[in-house]
């Protein structure tokens, strides 16, 4: 299954002349067709052979009963979306939703569970998935420590981040990225660095210059105490009024301290590590 975040991204590669899978096939000396299987699902042909399908995600729900015990592996194509790009609600329950619906009930018939492999640029560190799975700790801690594997075993999942490219080496000296000179767009597409990591409104506080506020979901928000500044951690600290994760919970707070909202478009507020500004915006501003 090779999905694609929208209908419009996922028809567009649904074409043969604009597919990704058609220059692998030319490459492959393969034969390749696509063709439309019903409303927003492709086939694709190898050969004669039907071999996947072309879909999208935010259309998934409307693929409840969808049945292919061949199906082996989900290649989710540039998850993480540009920064101009719509969000999917929801986005990480739709991608859980999504794969549950492709692995069915394999692994409780004794059979291997469905391979996923999400490919993307190095967009935004802060993403619907990587907030939505507690990722984006991980992710900072490859790049504070220039890892380019993480496994984690007991979760079930690698993470990949190459950062010596023979590829983005060559590109370097064509005319796009000798154009676009030392840009965060070259940053990105070169050296797979994300344009929102590295903020300067991210920086560990010292928590006894602190006074705890408040607490929203795994976030603690503290106010300085001769500064009046605001610091937003994951440590938890003191007895303080506490609003759950939830849309009631999410409502109360806006209602009560609308003040650190504004003081975060501001760019008066200062995060513990990334993984706080994710959480932050993912209650607040759904981004």
């Amino acid at each position: 299954m090779y999905l694609r975040r929208t209908v419009a991204q996922a028809d567009m590669v649904a074409t043969s002349a604009m597919s990704p899978l058609s220059e692998v096939a030319l490459n492959l000396g393969l034969e390749l067709k696509i063709e439309s299987l019903g409303k927003n699902l492709s086939g694709v042909w190898v050969d004669e052979q039907l071999r996947g399908y072309i879909y999208s995600l935010s259309t998934m729900a409307n693929m409840r009963g969808f049945h292919d015990p061949q199906l082996t592996t989900i290649i989710y194509d540039e998850f993480i979306p540009q920064a101009q790009e719509r969000r999917i609600k929801n986005e990480g329950e739709a991608w859980l939703n999504a794969y549950e619906t492709l692995n069915r009930n394999r692994e409780l018939n004794g059979a291997d569970p469905i391979q996923a492999v999400l490919l993307s640029n190095s967009n935004q560190i802060v993403n619907p998935l990587y907030v939505e799975f507690q990722l984006v700790s991980v992710v900072e801690r490859m790049l504070k420590k220039k890892r380019e594997v993480w496994t984690d075993e007991k979760r079930g999942y690698m993470l990949v981040y190459p950062m010596r490219s023979e590829i983005s080496r060559a590109k370097s000296s064509t005319a796009l990225y000798q154009f676009s000179g030392d840009s965060e767009y070259r940053q990105m597409a070169l050296s797979n660095e994300f344009n929102d990591w590295g903020s300067e409104y991210i920086k560990s506080q010292p928590l006894r210059e602190y006074t705890p506020e408040c607490r929203l979901g795994e976030l603690t928000v503290y106010v300085h105490k001769d500064k009046g500044c605001v610091y937003i951690s994951e440590h938890s600290s003191g007895t303080v009024r506490r609003f759950p994760a939830t849309v009631q919970g999410v409502d109360g707070f806006r209602r009560r301290y609308r003040w650190v909202l504004v003081d975060y478009l501001d760019g008066r507020v200062i995060f513990e590590n990334a993984m706080c500004e994710a959480l932050f915006r993912y209650y607040l501003l759904k981004t």
